[in-house]
């Protein structure tokens, strides 16, 4: 393998390129990943004909890689499956060779990735980011109908049971600190610097929102922005049997006395969730 890993190297040009565009997402690598062939860090650019006689069944392509190009991998010898970190990487036609409907690439969506998988008949996966996990995670408690309890499961303690859950992510513990999230070393003791969005209709999938009460001047209540689907009410059916294609959040309210999905009707200032609006913070990219 030493041997092999070797000659790998040496059919592998590197190149003054630019560097190389981060993704700008947290995501997770498929499951075969650590069987896999990875280039190692520093490459930038492979060559036609890199990849002649190497074996390997598993394939990734990190982040630092710009450029693949057609031909890479010659004759039969080409890898089953292969992750594509970089959504911006440039891979000419061919590079990979054909899919013909059996072998995957896994990528971002409208990566560089997906389009060559759909030219070159490849099954395309979708890389598993931080935003499908946290989802993942709001929807499995909204799910359990858990009763709202002040200090033990109300909004503060919702959205931080979320992203301590779904990305190991400590959250401000009251809802003043979570208006002043970016005040402080809190977030950035964990790396973390969230953005402060002002207007209501920027809100992303993932982001944690702030209201005061009303007639208020603080902070008062939170949620996690969810962004499109069927807002469901405890016990009560859909939200009027809508599906919205933005504007629904989650939350854990002391007027509804349960975790559930809500609605911010955009397109009506004065209601609540509208006028109380004080701000969110983007945590994740």
């Amino acid at each position: 393998m030493k041997r092999v890993f070797c000659v790998f190297l040496a059919l592998i040009s590197v190149f003054c390129f630019l560097p190389a565009q981060a993704t700008n997402q947290s995501y997770t690598l498929p499951y075969w990943h650590t069987g896999a062939l990875t280039l190692p860090e520093g490459v930038v650019l492979v060559e036609s004909g890199a990849f002649e006689g190497i074996q390997a069944q598993y394939l990734v392509i990190p982040e630092n890689v710009e450029k693949i190009c057609s031909g890479a991998f010659p004759g039969t010898s080409l890898p089953e499956k292969i992750a594509v970190c970089n959504p911006y990487t440039i891979l000419e036609s061919l590079c990979f060779g054909m899919g013909n409907g059996t072998r995957e690439i896994w990528g971002f969506n409208g990566s560089t990735a997906q389009i060559y998988a759909s030219q070159h008949n490849f099954v395309f996966k979708k890389f598993t980011t931080g935003i499908d996990t946290l989802m993942a995670e709001i929807a499995a408690q909204v799910a359990t109908n858990t009763v709202y309890v002040p200090g033990q499961t109300d909004c503060v303690c919702f959205a931080n049971i979320c992203y301590w859950n779904a990305m190991h992510i400590n959250l401000p513990d009251d809802c003043l600190h979570m208006y002043y999230m970016n005040v402080g070393t809190h977030m950035s003791s964990q790396g973390l610097y969230p953005v402060k969005i002002t207007d209501y209709h920027q809100l992303q999938p993932g982001d944690v929102i702030c209201w005061k009460s009303e007639g208020g001047s603080t902070c008062t209540h939170v949620g996690i922005y969810v962004g499109a689907g069927y807002p469901k009410r405890p016990n009560a059916g859909y939200y009027g049997n809508v599906y919205y294609s933005a504007g629904v959040f989650a939350e854990s309210s002391q007027g509804y006395k349960h975790y559930r999905y809500n609605i911010i009707p955009f397109n009506n200032p004065g209601d609540y969730y509208c006028r109380n609006f004080m701000c969110a913070w983007r945590i994740l990219p």
